[in-house]
C-alpha cells in the first residue's frame, strides 16, 4: 500500500519509492482495478505489481551504479525498521519480518509458476511436459 500511495498524485511526502516507468504502471492498473466495484479480487494484478520487487533485478536493470536504495523491497525494509530516534531496529525486532517476507516471496515464486503452467498447459495443472536427457 505504501507504494501505491507514493504513485498517487498529490502524496504528501517527499520521499517516493524509486520506481520505473513499468512499476509505476503495473501500480497504475492495480488501484484501478481495486477501485472498481466487481467484486472479484485484483489477484493477477496485484501479483504483476508486486513480483518483480521480490526478485532480484539484473545489474544492467538498476544502471550504472547499482545500490540498493535503487531496490523497491530494499528501501521498504530500511523505512519499516527505522526507529523515531533515526537508528534501526535490532536484528532481534526485525527477524520475523524477515522471516515472512522469504514466505510471500516463496507463495509469489509458486503463484507465477502455477500461472504459467496453466496458460502453457490449456489451464490444466496436471498436464506436463517431460524431457529426458540421456547421461
Amino acid at each position: 500500500m505504501a507504494v501505491l500511495l507514493t504513485i498517487k498524485d498529490g502524496y504528501a511526502s517527499s520521499y517516493r519509492f524509486p520506481l520505473d516507468t513499468d512499476d509505476r504502471a503495473r501500480g497504475k492498473a492495480l488501484t484501478e482495478r481495486l477501485q472498481e466495484v466487481s467484486g472479484s479480487l485484483p489477484i493477477d494484478e496485484l501479483h504483476d505489481f508486486v513480483r518483480p520487487f521480490l526478485y532480484p533485478k539484473p545489474t544492467s536493470a538498476l544502471g550504472e551504479e547499482s545500490s540498493k536504495w535503487k531496490n523497491v523491497i530494499e528501501c521498504f525494509f530500511a523505512i519499516d525498521t527505522l526507529r523515531d530516534d533515526g537508528n534501526f531496529k535490532a536484528a532481534h525486532e526485525v527477524t520475523q519480518m524477515f522471516a515472512i517476507s522469504h514466505n510471500h516471496i516463496r507463495g509469489a515464486m509458486l503463484y507465477h509458476g502455477l500461472k504459467r503452467t496453466l496458460s502453457e498447459n490449456d489451464n490444466n495443472a496436471y498436464k506436463y511436459e517431460f524431457f529426458l536427457y540421456p547421461l
